[in-house]
């Protein structure tokens, strides 16, 4: 069994001997098709404005995932956050469960999106607020980018926001309990702290160390050569 997942953000166990962590498989070139034009248009303006702005302004992206982002009552309470935090700039993608106009006015440092383009809003985030999912979570590892995790409480979700809590490359919080405060206060720490910056560097270099290994390709090949082996040796026929 081929694992699609770094065994490093595993919590401490012993694998499996027939399971191998081959590491994540994060196509940086992949064509983003659900982002429509008009939507790509005004992420690259508000990405020109983010650029031009104060360099201690910081970039955050929020998504709940394409299906369990239809929490207006939290989404309502990170757009808070940056209502009264104009000093950073939040790109919210919406995963077209709920319209734009579901969500109120907003203020000039908040884009909302029905798609965004998730790559390239992280190759530039500073932050992430995810619900959990593994594989938004690969993905802000592959940019360095560390997380608030509000667990939707689907899935695998919930034990996702533990490994990242474990590893230390990000914080989690409850989304049903949680005000405008207690966001605020995550994104901030997450933003400061160097150790949590560090911890994600380094597990973005084991990540990157698992496609410059090959190892995806090695354990395909070694099973190709068993098998080879066994029907050479007369084992099958």
């Amino acid at each position: 069994v081929l694992c699609f997942n770094a065994l490093e953000m595993e919590l401490p166990h012993e694998p499996h001997p027939n399971l191998r962590y081959v590491g994540p498989m994060v196509n940086q070139q992949r064509k983003e098709t659900r982002t429509d034009p008009t939507s790509y248009l005004a992420w690259q303006r508000f990405r020109e404005q983010h650029e031009a702005g104060p360099e201690e302004c910081r970039l955050v992206y929020c998504s709940l995932g394409s299906h369990w982002s239809a929490d207006r009552a939290f989404l309502g309470r990170v757009l808070e956050v940056f209502r009264r935090r104009t000093d950073w700039n939040l790109v919210l993608g919406l995963g077209d469960r709920l319209k734009v106009e579901d969500l109120g006015p907003i203020s000039s440092n908040i884009l909302l999106l029905r798609w965004a383009p998730q790559l390239e809003v992280l190759s530039m985030a500073d932050c992430a607020i995810t619900h959990g999912g593994i594989g938004t979570i690969n993905e802000c590892i592959t940019f360095a980018v560390p997380m608030v995790v509000y667990s939707t409480k689907h899935g695998d979700q919930n034990g996702c926001a533990v490994r990242v809590v474990h590893h230390l490359v990000g914080v989690s919080g409850d989304k049903d309990r949680e005000g405008p405060d207690e966001i605020e206060a995550k994104i901030q720490l997450v933003l400061s702290d160097p150790k949590i910056r560090s911890n994600v560097e380094k597990m973005r270099q084991k990540f990157s160390d698992y496609e410059k290994r090959g190892d995806a390709v090695r354990v395909v090949e070694d099973a190709l050569k068993a098998d080879r082996g066994r029907r050479e040796g007369g084992l099958i026929t």
